[in-house]
């Protein structure tokens, strides 16, 4: 090898280790980079929470100082703010374990809570003295948490814990120390009731209509299940779901369709049909396929339910059905059947509402306003066509009794729901009509 090449071959090494040198230089210069910004990110997450449960602890004091609705109505408003940035913040920081479930829950209910009191008292009625004490209650477990986090943000400023990506003794610091908030702080939180949808009820709800049925064999169920789809169609047991309505699985095929068909451990009553294929062009009318719907509701035992909406997506029908006593719709009790557009044949079933809520005859409470009355609440701006009573579902598990009020503004239907004892605005919800279906909003 000549003088010349050689010289030319030890240039082009080095200029190469130079360029690899460089390239490593960049890239670990961008590592560290997106490393600082992103633990600047977390700290940064950290301290609003911080601020943010300081927030949450201030207002809880002043709630428990607040002696009418309107003082009130402005603290829950603060407070659900606050909260909701709280879990936002929360959810940002890197732990090893998994998410602080009572922490969250505990921000979660602090809003809910509040909230619930301002709806309650918004006619003027006083704080009741057992109310007050939950608030002191809420507001103690939020000036505990603060403590605990400023005593974390202090060993972050110290650096004696980190929010570093990387795995290690201090990450292992920082997870430990959240998961004390979470063992110091909440092990004896107790249960809070009350009208709002994080309360401890509502996650513990069980059918009404399955409470007292006995519990029915798988071989039963299966029998049951033939028989939601008219014996026509051969089933295997292929598992079983828990929840609030814990059932048996079972599958079968017909010509077109894989069917899976859920039965309920209790009373044997079918949770859920699943028709799983694909749809062709329409050969039935939409008002076809509902009296389709509303005839299969008959022949599988469900009487007195009266069509509401439905909505037409993917080549079928969704019809909901709700039950009827004397002339009130109860929407608690809701059923939804699925009509193929194709074929006409039942291509799924929803009776999950219906088998939480229904009992054959409620006990209503007298109807304490006239529906003349019940009118006289609703605004000027609304055009009234028609009123008549329901039973309506609450965020929160709960019924209202109430007048349902169907009329128009700005050339759109709405319907109002008038409280038929306290004359309260208990819902608004706007009748939607499209190609698609009437559907509520």
């Amino acid at each position: 090898m000549s003088k010349n090449r050689k010289l030319f071959t030890i240039v082009s090494l080095v200029l190469v280790f130079v360029v690899m040198l460089s390239f490593s230089a960049v890239q670990y210069s961008r590592a560290e980079k997106y490393k600082t910004t992103t633990e600047s990110s977390y700290v940064r997450a950290f301290y609003d929470l911080v601020q943010n449960v300081t927030d949450v602890e201030t207002s809880l004091s002043k709630a428990v100082l607040a002696s009418d609705s309107y003082q009130l109505v402005k603290i829950a408003t603060e407070l659900s703010h606050q909260s909701a940035f709280a879990i936002s913040n929360l959810g940002q920081i890197p732990l090893e374990s998994e998410p602080l479930e009572k922490t969250s829950r505990f921000l979660s209910q602090v809003g809910d809570f509040t909230y619930s009191l301002a709806l309650k008292h918004a006619d003027g009625s006083p704080i009741e003295e057992s109310e007050t004490e939950s608030i002191k209650n809420l507001q103690k477990y939020a000036a505990s948490l603060s403590e605990a986090l400023n005593d974390i943000k202090e060993k972050l400023g110290s650096g004696e814990l980190t929010f570093e990506q990387a795995s290690g003794e201090k990450l292992s610091m920082l997870s430990e120390s959240f998961n004390n908030i979470e063992s110091k702080n909440f092990n004896n939180y107790p249960s809070l009731i009350y009208d709002g949808p994080f309360s401890e009820h509502v996650n513990t709800m069980q059918s009404i209509m399955l409470a007292s049925e006995r519990t029915v064999s798988q071989e039963e169920a299966l029998v049951i299940a033939m028989g939601y789809l008219f014996n026509n169609i051969e089933m295997a047991y292929v598992g079983q779901t828990d929840g609030k309505i814990p059932a048996y699985i079972f599958s079968g095929d017909s010509d077109k369709c894989h069917y899976y068909v859920e039965i309920s451990k209790s009373g044997g009553k079918c949770v859920n049909i699943l028709c799983s294929r694909s749809f062709g062009e329409p050969t039935i009318a939409t008002e076809e396929a509902i009296a389709i719907a509303k005839n299969y509701l008959a022949k599988v035992g469900y009487k007195n339910m009266k069509e509401s909406y439905y909505e037409t997506s993917g080549g079928c029908v969704t019809a909901n059905f709700a039950y009827e006593q004397n002339g009130v719709v109860m929407y608690p009790d809701l059923v939804k059947v699925k009509v193929a557009l194709d074929t006409g044949e039942i291509a799924g079933f929803e009776a999950k509402g219906y088998l939480m809520n229904h009992r054959d005859v409620r006990t209503l409470s007298g109807v304490i306003i006239s529906s003349a009355e019940a009118t006289k609440h609703i605004s000027k701006n609304f055009v009234i066509e028609n009123v008549g009573l329901a039973v309506i579902p609450t965020e929160y598990g709960d019924e209202k009794y109430c007048y349902e009020i169907k009329g128009a503004y700005n050339n759109k239907n709405f319907l109002v729901y008038v409280n038929t004892q306290t004359g309260r605005e208990e819902d608004i919800l706007l009748l939607v009509h499209s190609n698609n279906g009437v559907l509520t909003i």
